[in-house]
């Protein structure tokens, strides 16, 4: 199952030449500009409405002189976003826009845009991390986007330590951890109906949800 889903991922996250024509647009913009470009249509939907936090996104690339610094968003490289050592002082002076006052049982969570770089494999989207009464990060979600989820997945089972199983859905690819049957930490892997050579970041829908208890 792990051989035809990285298949199935290698077939469908090919580069299009869309890539390489951005690149003169890009040229000499500053790595926060550059990820706001290429993430055009970052987008987070939470019970059915846009997130707050990447609404005021702008679609087009030609806008170093356009995008007001209050709403740049930094560049944080997957490996460090899906780590629990984060702080709510960490979040709120790392990202310029925060969705606080979220409440899930007892945890708190921050919300924020992420964008982990401008490669076809990088991330947008919204994670939000959720905190315990003592401060400590205990949970960890995301819902987003990519155009290649194999260098997600290896992190995702190296790190995490999910496994790949059969899907409820069919056609998508679903990872999880279980404790005593009951799924700890999961990811849902949707690839896109369409895939347009002009929206080479949209190729796969990534939903997932990591608990603090299954860290290795």
């Amino acid at each position: 199952m792990r051989m035809s889903f990285f298949a199935g991922l290698a077939a469908a996250a090919t580069v299009p030449m869309a890539i390489s024509s951005m690149a003169p647009h890009l040229a000499g913009l500053p790595t926060v500009v550059q990820s706001e470009a290429m993430w055009t249509r970052l987008t987070d939907v939470v019970n059915g409405k846009k997130d707050s936090t990447v609404d005021s996104l702008r679609s087009s690339h030609d806008k170093s002189s356009a995008i007001d610094a209050t709403l740049r968003i930094p560049v944080v490289a997957m490996e460090e976003a899906f780590r629990y050592e984060i702080t709510p002082a960490g979040i709120l002076g790392r990202w310029p826009r925060v969705t606080t006052g979220l409440v899930k049982q007892s945890l708190r969570g921050y919300r924020v845009p992420l964008v982990s770089g401008t490669r076809i494999d990088d991330l947008s989207g919204s994670i939000t991390y959720w905190f315990n009464s003592q401060g400590r990060c205990s949970k960890i979600e995301f819902i987003g986007r990519t155009g290649d989820a194999r260098r997600l997945v290896e992190l995702l089972e190296s790190r995490f330590g999910l496994e790949q199983v059969t899907p409820i859905e069919p056609g998508t690819y679903l990872y999880q951890l279980t404790w005593s049957n009951q799924a700890l930490s999961w990811a849902l892997i949707r690839p896109s109906e369409i895939i347009r050579e002009s929206e080479p970041f949209d190729r796969f829908a990534i939903e997932l949800s990591l608990s603090a208890l299954s860290v290795n």
